[in-house]
């Protein structure tokens, strides 16, 4: 959430989460964004706080209505 509105690129969060060994564990994030929006999004499968961007990571935004 200090990062909000920003992407962050997937080696970014894996650097800042876990050291630095798992830098490349894709998968190991991928499940943990998806713990992550089961815990905070209304539908995790139709995410309005965490979105993926493609190719790059993740960011983190307020839905839509409260900006």
């Amino acid at each position: 959430m200090h990062n909000w509105g920003l992407t962050l690129p997937h080696e970014v969060l894996l650097e800042r989460v876990w050291v630095e060994e798992f830098a490349g564990h894709g998968p190991t994030l991928y499940a943990h964004i998806r713990w992550l929006r089961d815990k905070i999004e209304p539908d995790a499968s139709q995410p309005i706080y965490i979105h993926t961007i493609r190719g790059t990571g993740y960011r983190f935004d307020t839905p839509p209505s409260s900006r």
